[in-house]
C-alpha cells in the first residue's frame, strides 16, 4: 500500500501567493462555487467573491473558482485594479481614456482596459520588451511589486532589516518590495526559509495575498498616521519610485555616441552607446556599483539600473597594447563551412559561425579546445575568442549513426518549464561534447552519436544538477524531467525524504531493503555514494511497510535498492527544501524471472491519478492479437498463462504491472492509456505525470523509457518487442504521443 505524509496544511496556510479571474465569464457572487467547499483558502475566497473581486467559470450546473490552477498576469492585473479603484472607480478611469500604447501584446485582450489603467498609474515595472504577456502565469516576484505599487506607503519604503529569505538578496527594487510586501503581513515565505520568487502562483494563493491586501488597506484606514508619506518621498502614482543617478564615461580612445547620463529608476533598462577613435579598440563596458549590462562586450547595449547611483565607463585600449591570436576554422567528414573565418583576432572578440551537412550526415556541434559559444549544438552560432590560438571544428556524423536526447527542465514545485537553463553534455571520457540552453517551455533537444554522456544543468540562484544519459543510433531518447532546487547545493543544508519500496508484482511493501544513495539522475554504476561519514555508505534499510526515512543534504539522487530474489532496482529522488519534504518516494523491486519471461513495470507521479498498462501481441495460428488491460487481465490459451496484469493501480504513482510468461513469435506492442483523462483527447497531463516504463527480464532491467514531454495526447505507444521462431527478444522503442485513442481499440 501507499503512503502519501500529508503535513502540509500547516505551512499551505503560510503560503503567501495570488490568483485572479478568468477574464471573459462571470456570474453573480451568491453563486454555489462547487470547488471552494472545505478547501484552506475558503474564507479569503468567499470574501473576495462577495466583493465582487473574483468570479467564476461554468462547469456544468455550478460554478467554480478553480483554485488549484495557475493565475495568469491578466487576470491578476484584473483583480488588482477592481480591489484598488473599485467597480465604480474602473467605470469611471476607463470612461476617462487617454491611454497611451505601451505594450504590443494586449491589443483586444480582454484584460487590455485593466492593464492600460494599471500601467498609466505606474502599477506595472518597467520592460524593455514593450510586451505585457497577458496570458502568461505570473510569478510570485512580479505580483507582489504591482501589489506594493498600489500602495504609496510601501513602494517609497526601504526595508532596513536583514535578508530573510535564503533566494532573494538585497541591492534591489524587485526584492525590497519582498521584504516590504512581508513587514506589512501580505506576503510570507516558505518553512524552508525561501521565497521562490520565481514560481507561479495558483488562483487560491493570490486570492489570499489580495485578502491580506485588503485587511492592510482596512487597518491603514482605521490609523491614517501609519500610511504617512514623508513629505521628502512624497510622489503621486505616476512617479512612484526613488531615482538614481547614472554618470556614463569613457576612457581615452572612445567617444560617446549616446550620452545617457541622468536619473533613473531602479530596474529600467537604459541605452547606451559609444564610437571607438582611430587607433582605438573599445574592450568592455564596466560599472562601479552594480547594475547589469545586457551585452557588455558591444558598443550599443542597454544597462539596467540598479539601487543606487552609479558610474558605468565604456573601456578603450591603443593598438599598441593589443595581442591579436590565430583561429583556424574546419570541418569533419560530412559537412562544410558555410563562411571561412580563419584569422587573427581579438580576444573577446564574438564571431559568427556557420555549417552546412551533406546529405546523409548531420551536424552535431562545435568543438573547440577554449573560448564559448552561444550554443554550441546549433550549426549557425557565435563564438567568442579566447586568448590563445585556437582551431575550431564543425562536427558531423553520418545519420543512421546518431540519435536523440530530448530533456525538460522544469521548476521544484510546479511542473513548469524553465526557460535559459545551460546544458552542458561531457563524453565518456569527460570532454565537453556540446552545449545548450533550455527553450521557452524547458525543453532541449541534442543529435549525439551512439554512447554514454554526463550531463550538467545549471540556471543562476539553482542548484546544479548532475545527469548520466545513454543515447542509441537511431533513436529518440526522452529524460526524466530535471527538477530545479532554488540553493546552492552544500552539503549543510539537510533534507528529510521519506521513500517507499514497492514489489513490482504485488504492489506491497517490501522489508529489508537495502537502499544506496548517488549522487545526480541515473547514476547507476561506480563509486560517487553519498557519504554518512568519512568512513560509512549513506545506507538504510526499509521496514515492515517498506518505507524509510532519511535525512540528506538538498540535491538530487539515484537510490539503488537490492534484496535476496529481487532484481536490483533503481530511482530518482529528489531532496528538494531544507527540512521536511512531504512527498513519498518511490522505487519497486521485481523478483527475478524465468527464462523467456518478460515483465513492464509503470511508475508515475500523483497526477494522474489512473494510468493505464495496455499489452497487445500475436495469438499462436491466428491472425488476431490478444490483449491485456483492466478489463481483460489475462490471455490464457489452453490453460497456459501467457500474458497476465500482476498490479492495476488506480490511485496515482504504481506499479502497474503486466508479465509475458509465455511468448509466441510475432510483435507485442505495449502502450500507456490516460484513463483519468480520457474524454480530453489534447490533454497534456500524460505527457506531464513523469511516467517511467522498466522493462525486465531473466535479473536485468533490459530499458528504460521515459514519457516525452510538452506533447498533446491520452495515448503513449511505448514499444514493441519482436520475437523470432528462436524466442529471441528484441525491443524496439517507439515513444509516440496520439490523440483520439480509448482504451477498448488500442493494437
Amino acid at each position: 500500500m501507499k503512503r502519501v505524509k500529508r503535513r502540509v496544511v500547516a505551512w499551505m496556510m503560510m503560503l503567501c501567493i495570488m490568483i485572479g479571474i478568468t477574464g471573459g465569464v462571470t456570474f453573480a457572487a451568491d453563486g454555489d462555487y462547487s470547488d471552494v467547499h472545505g478547501h484552506w483558502a475558503q474564507m479569503e475566497i468567499e470574501s473576495l467573491i462577495a466583493d465582487g473581486i473574483v468570479n467564476g467559470i461554468a462547469q456544468g450546473d455550478t460554478m467554480a473558482v478553480n483554485p488549484s490552477s495557475l493565475v495568469t498576469r491578466g487576470e491578476f492585473i484584473k483583480m488588482l485594479m477592481v480591489h484598488d479603484l473599485g467597480v465604480d472607480g474602473y467605470t469611471e478611469k476607463r470612461q476617462e481614456g487617454g491611454f497611451g500604447a505601451p505594450y504590443t501584446d494586449i491589443t483586444g485582450h480582454w484584460a487590455e482596459d485593466y492593464i492600460l489603467i494599471a500601467e498609466s498609474l505606474d502599477y506595472i515595472a518597467d520592460d524593455s520588451t514593450g510586451t505585457f504577456r497577458p496570458n502568461n502565469p505570473i510569478t510570485r516576484a512580479d505580483a507582489i511589486q504591482m501589489i506594493v505599487a498600489t500602495r504609496d506607503e510601501m513602494a517609497v519604503a526601504e526595508y532596513q532589516g536583514e535578508a530573510m529569505f535564503a533566494d532573494v538578496i538585497m541591492k534591489s527594487e524587485r526584492n525590497n518590495d519582498i521584504y516590504v510586501a512581508n513587514d506589512n503581513g501580505i506576503v510570507f515565505g516558505y518553512p524552508d526559509g525561501s521565497f521562490k520568487p520565481q514560481n507561479y502562483l495558483t488562483r487560491a494563493e493570490s486570492m489570499v495575498i489580495i485578502y491580506r491586501l485588503m485587511t492592510y488597506v482596512a487597518t491603514i484606514e482605521e490609523d491614517p498616521i501609519a500610511a504617512a508619506v514623508p513629505e521628502e518621498k512624497s510622489s503621486s502614482r505616476t512617479v512612484r519610485r526613488p531615482k538614481y543617478d547614472l554618470e556614463v564615461l569613457t576612457t581615452t580612445g572612445g567617444a560617446l555616441t549616446l550620452d545617457a547620463s541622468g536619473d533613473y529608476r531602479s530596474g529600467t533598462d537604459v541605452d547606451i552607446a559609444v564610437s571607438s577613435e582611430e587607433g582605438y579598440y573599445f574592450v568592455m563596458w564596466t560599472s562601479s556599483d552594480g547594475g547589469t549590462f545586457e551585452d557588455a562586450n558591444a558598443l550599443e547595449t542597454t544597462f539596467e539600473m540598479p539601487r543606487n547611483d552609479t558610474t558605468i565607463t565604456a573601456n578603450f585600449i591603443s593598438e599598441d597594447e593589443l595581442t591579436f591570436y590565430t583561429l583556424d576554422v574546419v570541418s569533419s567528414t560530412g559537412g562544410a563551412l558555410e563562411f571561412d573565418i580563419s584569422g587573427d583576432y581579438l580576444p573577446g572578440v564574438t564571431l559568427d559561425v556557420s555549417a552546412v551537412a551533406d546529405e546523409g550526415y548531420s551536424f552535431i556541434g562545435w568543438d573547440a579546445s577554449s573560448g564559448s559559444f552561444s550554443d554550441a549544438t546549433s550549426s549557425s552560432t557565435q563564438y567568442i575568442m579566447p586568448a590563445e590560438n585556437v582551431t575550431l571544428t564543425a562536427l558531423f556524423d553520418e545519420e543512421d549513426m546518431l540519435g536523440t536526447l530530448v530533456g525538460s527542465v522544469v521548476l521544484s514545485t510546479v511542473e513548469v518549464g524553465f526557460e535559459g537553463a545551460e546544458v552542458v553534455i561531457y563524453d565518456a571520457g569527460g570532454v565537453e561534447y556540446a552545449r545548450t540552453y533550455t527553450g521557452e517551455t524547458g525543453g532541449f533537444t541534442l543529435p549525439l552519436p551512439a554512447g554514454e554522456y554526463r550531463l550538467v544543468i545549471m540556471a543562476e540562484g539553482y542548484g546544479t544538477i548532475t545527469s548520466y544519459e545513454v543515447v542509441s543510433a537511431g533513436v529518440t531518447t526522452y529524460t526524466s524531467a530535471f527538477v530545479l532546487i532554488p540553493y546552492e547545493l552544500d552539503e549543510s543544508l539537510k533534507c528529510d525524504i521519506n521513500i517507499q519500496v514497492l514489489n513490482a508484482f504485488t504492489g506491497d511493501g517490501l522489508e529489508g531493503v537495502t537502499v544506496y544513495f548517488r549522487k545526480g539522475y541515473n547514476n547507476y554504476t561506480g563509486d560517487d555514494f553519498l557519504m554518512a561519514s568519512d568512513d560509512d555508505l549513506f545506507t538504510l534499510q526499509t521496514d515492515s511497510d517498506g518505507y524509510m526515512d532519511v535525512t540528506v543534504p538538498i540535491g538530487q539522487y539515484t537510490i539503488e535498492c537490492t534484496l535476496d530474489g529481487y532484481t536490483v532496482g533503481y530511482a530518482n529522488v529528489l531532496a528538494p527544501v531544507v527540512g521536511a519534504y512531504e512527498e513519498t518516494q518511490y522505487c519497486t523491486l521485481t523478483p527475478v524471472l524465468e527464462e523467456g519471461e518478460t515483465r513492464v513495470v509503470l511508475s508515475w507521479g500523483s497526477e494522474p491519478e489512473d494510468l493505464d498498462s495496455h499489452m497487445t501481441g500475436p495469438i499462436a495460428e491466428s491472425t488476431d492479437r490478444f490483449h491485456v488491460y483492466y478489463s481483460s487481465t489475462n490471455y490464457i490459451l489452453d490453460d497456459v498463462t501467457y500474458c497476465n496484469l500482476d498490479v492495476d493501480d488506480t490511485s496515482s504513482y504504481g506499479p502497474e504491472t503486466i508479465t509475458i510468461y509465455k511468448s509466441e513469435s510475432g510483435t507485442y506492442r505495449y502502450s500507456v492509456f490516460d484513463f483519468s483523462n480520457q474524454e480530453f483527447t489534447e490533454s497534456m497531463h500524460l505527457t506531464q505525470s513523469s511516467a517511467t516504463v522498466k522493462v525486465y527480464q531473466g535479473s536485468i532491467l533490459v530499458a528504460t523509457f521515459n514519457v516525452p514531454t510538452d506533447q498533446t495526447g491520452t495515448l503513449w505507444t511505448v514499444f514493441e518487442l519482436e520475437v523470432d521462431e528462436d524466442n529471441t527478444v528484441e525491443i524496439i522503442p517507439i515513444n509516440s504521443i496520439t490523440e483520439g485513442a480509448s482504451s477498448s481499440t488500442i493494437q
